[in-house]
């Protein structure tokens, strides 16, 4: 291997691991396309025109933006955040699942164009509240306990989905 295939390579290995992570700790128990939704919304801001990162790991790890990486992570141990199979291994392995399909972009995007997601039930956030309210926020669809939003004006095709 080249230099720069290993670089790629780790890269590559950095974004699978951090996916896997959002994955699992911002939908584990959901159903499959709802896990596979979440996944597309980091792919559609990965690949937006604009304003997102353009990296899988610079978006899901951008500051307030994924729960799971803020402060608390939904009350999970430090431990399980690190090592997210100690909680539940079955869960861990589809969430590597889903990640490693929406790496390799073999997934239909579930929820087209969307860039933002919450679960109403366990919302806390005011701010994105105002943004459904005054119609900046378009609502695509709605699986398991989660809500799945683009920016109006939006395109509702990102160009890594399937067709």
């Amino acid at each position: 291997m080249t230099h720069s295939e290993v670089m790629a390579y780790i890269r590559n290995l950095k974004d699978f691991w951090v996916l896997s992570r959002v994955v699992f700790l911002e939908s584990r128990g959901e159903p499959l396309d709802g896990q596979e939704a979440v996944a597309g919304v980091v792919l559609n801001r990965r690949f937006h025109p604009s304003d997102w990162p353009n990296s899988i790991k610079a978006v899901c790890l951008e500051p307030r933006q994924f729960s799971c990486f803020d402060s608390g992570a939904g009350g999970l141990p430090a431990i399980t955040l690190r090592y997210p199979w100690l909680k539940n291994p079955k869960d861990w392995a589809i969430a590597k699942d889903v990640a490693r399909r929406a790496l390799d972009l073999a997934m239909v995007d579930r929820v087209p164009g969307a860039n933002f997601y919450r679960n109403p039930r366990t919302a806390t956030s005011g701010w994105f509240q105002r943004q459904v309210d005054s119609g900046r926020f378009i609502l695509v669809r709605s699986i398991g306990h989660h809500d799945f939003y683009r920016l109006k004006g939006d395109p509702e095709k990102i160009r890594w989905q399937k067709t």
